[in-house]
């Protein structure tokens, strides 16, 4: 899913790369929160 997301994000992004990255940094970001609660409850 992921996955998917960041190849749609290149082809819509001429700078794609740099938008990819980010995303990536939010997407790690999101989980690592969701991973942490998860473990915490």
């Amino acid at each position: 899913m992921v996955t998917c997301f960041l190849e749609i994000t290149y082809f819509l992004s001429p700078i794609g790369i740099i938008g990819a990255l980010i995303i990536k940094k939010l997407t790690f970001k999101v989980a690592k929160r969701h991973y942490w609660y998860r473990d915490f409850q």
